[in-house]
């Protein structure tokens, strides 16, 4: 067997082939053709990994500070951050938007992410998706916040960065789109 397990592909499909009798060989055939060719050889199928910033629309962003009130996070004062999604093109499967906060609350700034809105493949072009996600849950902050920046990106799952798919300033009463400003 091959360091790829090509040999133990080649015999499964054999196995495969022997029990549909005739017919089989021409299935085993193409297999072993499939199998044999290098892996960027095979054209893809399905949608394609969206890489842009334009692949998703992030809108309706808004802003609670909420308390948590059960658990292990129970009295931490946290950041309920809702928005919608709507993929402008095909989204592959495992695509996640991933959410990064940076707060200034109390004359620190404090930084918190999150993978946020998972499942992106199976909404159609232009259908929304409403969600919403915490931050600073786990550590809690220690007061109302003055202002915070979102920052949204489109990324492979275990990722960290992707496309930016758009920076708002909630400044402690509604958020526009942009960077805060100092």
């Amino acid at each position: 067997m091959g360091k790829d397990g090509s040999a133990r592909l080649t015999s499964r499909i054999e196995l495969r082939a022997r029990a549909l009798g005739g017919r089989g060989m021409r299935v085993w055939f193409a297999a072993v053709v499939v199998a044999s060719l290098p892996f960027s050889a095979v054209p893809a199928t399905g949608p394609r990994p969206a890489s842009t910033a334009d692949a998703i629309t992030i809108s309706n962003v808004r802003v609670e500070v909420k308390t948590a009130d059960i658990g292990s996070y129970k009295g931490n004062k946290y950041l309920r951050v809702h928005f919608t999604t709507t993929p402008n093109e095909s989204i592959a499967p495992k695509m996640y938007v991933r959410l990064r906060g940076v707060v200034k609350v109390g004359g620190q700034t404090l930084t918190d992410e999150i993978n946020s809105s998972g499942q992106l493949a199976k909404l159609a072009v232009g259908e929304s998706k409403a969600t919403f996600s915490p931050l600073f849950m786990s550590k809690g902050l220690p007061a109302n916040p003055e202002s915070c920046e979102f920052t949204f990106w489109l990324v492979k799952i275990l990722d960290k960065r992707g496309s930016t798919l758009g920076t708002f300033c909630w400044n402690g009463n509604s958020v526009n789109a942009g960077a805060c400003r100092e």
